[in-house]
Order: structure tokens, then C-alpha cells, then sequence
């Protein structure tokens, strides 16, 4: 079953997608997100497929 996605998780994949080699902390900057979020929401969508 595929988990939905919030805007959180959209502009997370977005953010991944122009430049994959950002770190967790930039990402978090960007989202307003703590780093250990990132690394949550990153881990639940390479868990469900989403990413690889």
C-alpha cells in the first residue's frame, strides 16, 4: 500500500531532485524541518518504494 504524500514529502522529492547530494541539514533549512524529519521522511518513502 503506498503512503500518501504531504507537501512536506513533494518538496522534499523536488529539493532531491534538483540537486540529490544536498545534506540533511540543508534540506531541513529548506523545509523548515529538523534534520532527523529529513531523515525519517526519507527512510519511509525508500521503505515504501517511492525512492530508491
Amino acid at each position: 500500500m503506498l503512503n500518501k504524500l504531504d507537501l512536506k514529502d513533494k518538496r522534499l522529492l523536488y529539493e532531491l531532485d534538483l540537486d540529490s547530494r544536498q545534506s540533511f541539514n540543508e534540506l531541513g533549512k529548506k523545509l523548515s524541518l529538523s534534520k532527523s524529519s529529513v531523515i525519517y521522511r526519507i527512510n519511509n518513502m525508500q521503505k515504501s518504494g517511492i525512492i530508491k
